[in-house]
């Protein structure tokens, strides 16, 4: 997990302690001791005022007030290499990176009926193939939550099985085209970025901790970022990638027109 902590655009050191206790006691007392802001607060901890899910509470008043919010980029360290990738594997491709999380098929499965359903996401692999070519799909994801139907598809890339880890996933989301996937850490990194994104099968009790209303996008959600509050179904995820595919089209035309 190290370098999703990488991907904090402000984050000047980083330090790991065997010992998680002492970890977050150490934490707590440097961060009131000198005073640098924290959430929850130190207080909140220390009285166990903490709860899950963590509420939007914060993060909505700050975009309230300064109308925008930090946005989380590649991790450090990934960020060239993640444009090389892209140069020689990805050039003219439409990047569309893709959780379908399969927690069934891991060690330690929980909460399984969150998983996606893969004969939904495969048959859209297949459509998607036959329509838009230039699309290219990006699994990310532990290597035991690959199916093996979906690498009959020449648009689908697992990236773990290219021998990579959650730093060059988390980088090629950050320079991705849009996210598409269930909701998971992925899902929570695309919210904190600027890339377009849907994100499948949100939990309706979830909206209080968010402040919205199910079928709402969240309050900081900026064009393209769409949250679906029920399963998804094949039909549906096609007609969310036309909309941006088109819409990336459409750009790539008035760029030209304005270049002539």
């Amino acid at each position: 997990l190290a370098p999703a902590m990488l991907c904090q655009p402000m984050l000047r050191s980083l330090h790991f302690l065997r010992d998680g206790g002492l970890t977050l006691g150490f934490i707590r007392r440097a961060a009131h001791k000198i005073g640098t802001p924290m959430w929850p607060s130190y207080s909140e901890q220390i009285n166990r005022e903490v709860h899950y899910p963590f509420g939007h509470a914060s993060i909505n008043r700050h975009f309230a007030k300064h109308a925008s919010l930090p946005r989380l980029g590649a991790p450090k360290g990934y960020d060239i290499w993640a444009d090389a990738f892209i140069l020689e594997k990805l050039a003219n491709k439409f990047i569309v990176v893709v959780n379908t999380r399969q927690s069934q098929l891991t060690p330690t499965p929980v909460t399984t009926y969150r998983d996606a359903d893969l004969s939904i996401w495969n048959a859209f692999f297949a459509r998607a193939q036959k329509k838009y070519p230039e699309v290219q799909f990006l699994r990310v994801g532990g290597f035991s939550e690959l199916d093996n139907e979906s690498f009959r598809f020449e648009n689908v890339t697992a990236v773990r099985q290219l021998g990579l880890d959650l730093g060059h996933e988390l980088a090629l989301m950050a320079k991705s085209d849009m996210f598409m996937g269930t909701s998971s850490g992925f899902a929570t990194m695309a919210t904190s970025t600027d890339i377009p994104y849907l994100i499948c099968n949100v939990e309706n009790y979830f909206a209080g901790a968010a402040e919205v209303k199910v079928g709402d996008p969240y309050p900081f959600a900026i064009e393209g970022q769409t949250l679906l509050w029920h399963e998804e179904d094949a039909d549906l995820l096609f007609a969310y990638l036309e909309r941006e595919v088109e819409r990336s089209h459409l750009t790539r035309r008035e760029q030209l027109t304005n270049v002539g």
